[in-house]
């Protein structure tokens, strides 16, 4: 949200498939290239576009999502077309049965 302009989109989607559930956000914000989004969820990691934007940051918080998701067995990808083409990031964890 904090990276997609007023009049923007942001798509939420809820999916079970086999043990995982997943949620996807995908925005239509400032994108990343593909060496970006390998580097996107290392400590104190911003891409260009994030550091040349008024929204201050340190680049620790999707660090730290990444590993509490990775502790409950889960994963966190993300995938963007490029710089300008918005983002889609997708967090899974496993479903527990009662």
């Amino acid at each position: 949200l904090t990276y997609t302009k007023a009049g923007g989109t942001v798509r939420i989607s809820l999916t079970a498939s086999g043990h995982m559930a997943s949620v996807a956000v995908t925005d239509t914000g400032i994108g990343m290239t593909a060496e970006e989004s390998r580097l996107i969820f290392s400590r104190f990691y911003r891409t260009d576009s994030a550091r040349k934007s008024d929204t201050e940051g340190m680049g620790i918080g999707l660090f730290i999502i990444n590993k509490i998701i990775e502790r409950h067995g889960g994963h966190l990808r993300v995938h963007s077309d490029g710089p300008g083409k918005g983002s889609t990031f997708t967090l899974s964890l496993p479903l527990k049965s009662k």
